[in-house]
Formats: structure tokens, C-alpha cells, sequence
């Protein structure tokens, strides 16, 4: 059995791919870095309000702030892992690695 904890960064100065990082890197730097591929996490979108979003196949960011005063900054970058089961499925679904990672991240203290 595969199994994979979500791991996410309290360093601000911390950067995944080129240059983006929480706390200084905007939602519009991911989207120019990472493309089609940044896209809203669908099980962190309530009421078409994007709390986070995701880079396939591991990656999860948080959109900076709280509800209701909400940022255009990267609030905390997570990795995730594959899914609950050997062939690797499960990651997006109720309960798999993604929507962990989510919850976890959303928890976390974010940099200000």
C-alpha cells in the first residue's frame, strides 16, 4: 500500500519551481509560471470562491488571507503524494491525498 503525508512549508523565503513561493508570490506569478496546469482545486471552491489550487500531479497552493479578505498572494505551498492505493488513484477524491493536503494547508498559519 502506498501511502504519502502532505507536507507543507512555514519558511516564506521557501520556493517551489521557478521563483514562487508563499507570502511574496501572487496568484498571477503561478499562473504565469505554471500555465494551464495551476488550476482552482475543485473541492476547495465553495460558492465560486477559490480558497486553493492545485498543480498536478503534487502540488497544492493556498490563496493568501481569510474568508471574506481574501489576497492575491500564495498563503502556504503543500506537496501531496499519491493516492491511497498502489495504482495511484485516489488522490482526488473524497477522502484521498489531495483534499488532505487541502485540509492541511488551509489549517496552517500562513506568512504575512
Amino acid at each position: 500500500m502506498t501511502t504519502s503525508i502532505p507536507t507543507g512549508t512555514l519558511v516564506a523565503g521557501f520556493r517551489v519551481g521557478p521563483s514562487i513561493g508563499r507570502g511574496a508570490s501572487t496568484l498571477d506569478d503561478a499562473k504565469a509560471v505554471y500555465g494551464s496546469r495551476f488550476q482552482p482545486s475543485r473541492q476547495n471552491t465553495q460558492k465560486g470562491i477559490v480558497y486553493g489550487y492545485i498543480v498536478k500531479p503534487n502540488l497544492f497552493f493556498t490563496r493568501g488571507g481569510l474568508p471574506g479578505r481574501l489576497t492575491d498572494r500564495i498563503g502556504v505551498v503543500a506537496l501531496y503524494g499519491d493516492g491511497p492505493r498502489d495504482d495511484g488513484s485516489g488522490v482526488d477524491v473524497r477522502g484521498g491525498t489531495l483534499s488532505f493536503a487541502g485540509y492541511i494547508a488551509l489549517s496552517e498559519t500562513q506568512c504575512t
